[in-house]
């Protein structure tokens, strides 16, 4: 009994592990947890700070700045001004240039219709001169009868100008006029049109007179049947070809005769000739001008 006494009883290690417990390990001072994010908030703060709020350097502009940028708004405005202004000048041309191939191809067309008109009414002054001659050295009843009716079967025949001026009335009345720079060509093309006018009065005169006077004074006097110089070439007439023509209706036609070389000289050698040069000189210039071939 002694024996077992004397063996210690076994312990319990959580006992033993309580009355000696671990040595405690220095551990720096810790801030709380809501002492720590205090800090770390307020520190990326600052940081945010110092990253996107830089510091700017302010200073007054100078009297210099300001002329510079009012330099430079200026001449970008100007360019855009010339720039503009050019392509306005380049369509413009694009346009005057087809006016101009339009309005060669009429003025062509008018100087071949004049030549024609100038042809005819220089022949018709022929005629007439020779009427006249016989009238003025020949007595009545001793006039060629037969030569005397084919020259007098051609009077109060006349050719008019029915001018191509489309063109030039579309240039008017839309203001393209003003494509043409060139004040030279302008002035020829508005005095162009001008004797235009005068010789469209002075054509509607002698169509009416030719119509109200010398038309029925021939139906008249003069023989319908032998009215064509054709036909009376190839028939065998005899020389009594007028009806009622004595010396009063020999001095009628005659009066008759000199308005009607008047009207053929007025438009014939002055207002058709005066056409024909303008015309071949306005298109010079226009084929000067924009490089017509």
């Amino acid at each position: 009994m002694q024996d077992n006494q004397d063996i210690p009883e076994a312990q319990d290690p959580m006992e033993e592990e309580k009355e000696n417990p671990p040595p405690e390990i220095p551990v720096a001072n810790m801030p709380a947890p809501d002492q720590e994010t205090t800090i770390d908030s307020t520190h990326s703060s600052a940081a945010d700070m110092d990253l996107h709020h830089q510091p700017h350097i302010h200073h007054k502009k100078r009297w210099k700045d300001y002329l510079f940028e009012f330099f430079m708004l200026f001449l970008a405005v100007s360019a855009g001004f010339l720039v503009e202004n050019q392509r306005e000048h380049y369509v413009e041309h694009l346009r005057a240039k087809d006016y101009a191939a339009m309005l060669r191809k009429d003025l062509a067309s008018d100087t071949v219709i004049i030549n024609i008109i100038i042809g005819f009414r220089n022949e018709q002054a022929k005629r007439y001169d020779s009427l006249r001659n016989i009238m003025d050295s020949v007595p009545l009843e001793k006039i060629n009868q037969r030569q005397f009716l084919l020259l007098a079967t051609q009077a109060g025949k006349y050719l008019h100008l029915l001018p191509n001026n489309g063109t030039l009335q579309q240039l008017k009345s839309s203001g393209a006029l003003r494509y043409f720079k060139d004040t030279t060509l302008v002035y020829t093309l508005t005095s162009y049109e001008e004797d235009l006018k005068h010789g469209e009065y002075v054509q509607s005169e002698e169509r009416e007179y030719y119509t109200t006077q010398v038309i029925p004074f021939k139906l008249v006097h003069f023989n319908n049947k032998l009215a064509e110089s054709r036909i009376a070439a190839s028939l065998n007439y005899p020389n009594e070809m007028m009806t009622d023509f004595d010396k009063k209706a020999m001095m009628q036609f005659y009066n008759l005769l000199e308005r009607s070389a008047s009207f053929n000289n007025l438009l014939g050698e002055e207002s058709f000739s005066r056409h024909k040069k303008k015309a071949i000189a306005i298109i010079k210039m226009l084929e000067e001008e924009y490089r017509l071939n």
